[in-house]
């Protein structure tokens, strides 16, 4: 989508004028490591475009949800102590209220306070917020699942955030003022992955169709017998 139709879909909505537009932007990806032999394990990155903004204000705070994932990795969305998260973030990035996944927790969130937010925000650019792994122990060889993040509105959401945004003013509760993506305009965007847990045919050599296989039994009981006569 060019930015003169995004600028034009904000201004119906949020009634901004077009010379306060600038359209921040995160986008978050869930990268596999190895489908194969580790399927569960993944990094998790997120792009930012700060949309031009004259501040060049970074990001502060990270979200990310992981309820959108199948109902065998979650319990049917009451469980998701399957999941685990290791940061990449500067030291300075803090859990801001939840430390892991868990039962019943859908979401891991981080936050870098002032002073530290002045030098360790996420500017523009590609970051590697972390790894995300997920448990597949006890579920049967060859199971197909989707992991999964979940966006803005379904759940509590994958989301991002800024603070000290010039021409916005806090809440009455917020003294770092802090506003998610949404809260300026801005849009975030995610993606799934489907994977297959190891073991079966589609996680190692092919398995011969049975008369494949029977055809290299007679194969090899032709050799023996040959190799009988020699």
């Amino acid at each position: 989508m060019n930015r003169i139709r995004v600028f034009s879909f904000i201004v119906l909505l949020g009634g901004f004028s077009m010379s306060a537009m600038a359209v921040p932007m995160a986008s978050f990806t869930l990268v596999q490591l190895d489908a194969i032999n580790t399927p569960g394990e993944f990094r998790v990155d997120v792009t930012y475009d700060d949309g031009d903004s004259p501040s060049g204000a970074g990001l502060t705070f990270i979200q990310l949800d992981v309820s959108a994932s199948s109902a065998n990795l979650t319990a049917g969305g009451t469980d998701f102590s399957r999941f685990s998260f290791a940061s990449s973030l500067p030291a300075s990035w803090s859990f801001f209220a939840d430390a892991d996944f868990g039962i019943g927790d859908s979401i891991v969130t981080f936050n870098v306070f002032p002073p530290d937010s002045a030098t360790d925000a996420l500017l523009e650019g590609l970051h590697t917020v972390g790894f995300l792994s997920v448990d597949l122990s006890g579920l049967a060889p060859a199971t197909s699942a989707t992991v999964a993040l979940a966006l803005p509105g379904q759940s509590f959401g994958t989301d991002a955030g800024q603070e000290n945004v010039p021409g916005f003013e806090p809440g009455p509760n917020d003294p770092f003022n802090f506003f998610f993506l949404g809260d300026l305009g801005g849009t975030v965007s995610v993606n799934s992955v489907d994977i297959r847990t190891p073991g079966g045919p589609t996680n190692g050599a092919d398995v011969p169709e049975p008369a494949s296989a029977t055809l290299a039994m007679l194969g090899l009981a032709a050799l023996g017998r040959r190799r009988r006569r020699a």
